[in-house]
């Protein structure tokens, strides 16, 4: 008598939860590459611009916090960063090709009247370096000298959907 009053209910909450698997799985058509983003905070984000050997954007009007719009636009664009070549201090003429390699720090960015997101990347080593230190965490902004295409940055035009200023930094 209680085995199917039993058996009714467990396949009710099987059904429930295979339904609640299949909404998360990513959708198949979608553009996006789930890469690795950690969004900044302001204060964060304008310490993040300090980079220690490449240039970042100048001329900056604002710092602003972004949201997962933003950041999903970013993800359906960023295998452009492969067409950017690299300017200024200190690997100019380089490429980034293997964006699965590196984490992403986001901040969003006000030049003039434009809107851009600067992105910070680092190698994943590096992220589980970090992650075995206790005194940073993800959201720490990482700023390193020299350490080449381990290092880099780039800004990302939110209107135009293009990027530009990649920057590699320096190499000891």
């Amino acid at each position: 008598m209680y085995i199917k009053p039993l058996f009714i209910v467990v396949s009710i909450v099987v059904a429930i939860v295979g339904c609640r698997k299949q909404t998360d799985i990513p959708d198949s058509s979608s553009d996006s590459q789930n890469y690795q983003f950690t969004i900044m905070d302001t204060v964060k984000g304008e310490q993040l611009l300090n980079q220690c050997s490449r240039s970042t954007p100048e001329n900056i009007n604002s710092i602003w916090e972004l949201d997962k719009v933003h950041v999903e636009i970013l993800d359906k664009n960023f295998d452009k960063v492969k067409e950017v070549t690299s300017s200024g201090c200190c690997d100019s003429g380089e490429r980034i090709t293997n964006l699965d390699e590196y984490v992403y720090q986001l901040v969003g960015v006000k030049i003039g009247n434009k809107s851009y997101i600067y992105i910070n990347s680092f190698r994943r080593e590096y992220a589980e370096s970090l992650r075995r230190d206790q005194a940073k965490s993800k959201d720490s902004p990482v700023i390193v000298c020299d350490g080449g295409k381990s290092f880099w940055g780039i800004l990302f035009d939110i209107e135009e959907l293009k990027f530009s200023m990649l920057s590699i930094n320096g190499s000891a």
